[in-house]
């Protein structure tokens, strides 16, 4: 297993408060869903990130997504797994503010949802867990990194760092942005 799997794994198995939730889901769902009119799709190759989002879900807003999980065989990994969610999406998307009132899109959440430092850290723990590594300090140099389809979100994620004393920067890829 990797060390970022390790982490991701310790981090799951810790208790945080209803708000903390909150802020970590509304990251995964900025990062990484796929929102059409009908649902929300999102994808992980890690399974107990997977059941997090179901856990958080099933927790917040008394769902219950679908889950399907697809064989791959792709550097190391076993399975890609697809969690959908068609009920209650427009208020889910709303209430992690995902989209405004109107539907439109928003790319960084109210602040409602990352008033503490606390929330802050649950945001970025969401971040890590949907697209995010972390190299093993034992080896070459330690650092973390979130690979993030959006502009907007880049400069969120690298803008909420800095507040929380971390510096970071952006790289331009072919098909993403490396924060």
């Amino acid at each position: 297993m990797s060390y970022t799997s390790n982490i991701k794994n310790e981090i799951i198995n810790n208790y945080y408060t209803i708000e903390e939730n909150m802020a970590e889901l509304s990251a995964v769902l900025n990062i990484e869903a796929e929102i059409t009119k009908k649902q929300i799709k999102i994808y992980t190759e890690n399974i107990g990130v997977s059941r997090r989002i179901y856990t958080l879900l099933k927790e917040l807003y008394s769902i219950n997504p679908v889950m399907n999980k697809t064989k791959i065989n792709r550097l190391g990994k076993k399975y890609l797994i697809e969690i959908t969610i068609t009920e209650k999406k427009d208020f889910i998307l709303k209430d992690l503010s995902i989209i405004d009132e109107s539907g439109k899109r928003l790319y960084k959440p109210s602040n409602y949802l990352v008033d503490t430092d606390e929330e802050k850290k649950a945001y970025m723990r969401g971040a890590f867990m949907i697209c995010g590594s972390i190299n093993d300090p034992k080896t070459s140099r330690y650092h973390a990194e979130f690979i993030i389809h959006n502009k907007k979100t880049a400069e969120y994620i690298k803008n909420l760092l800095k507040t929380l004393n971390y510096n970071s920067k952006i790289l331009k890829r072919e098909k993403h942005y490396m924060v």
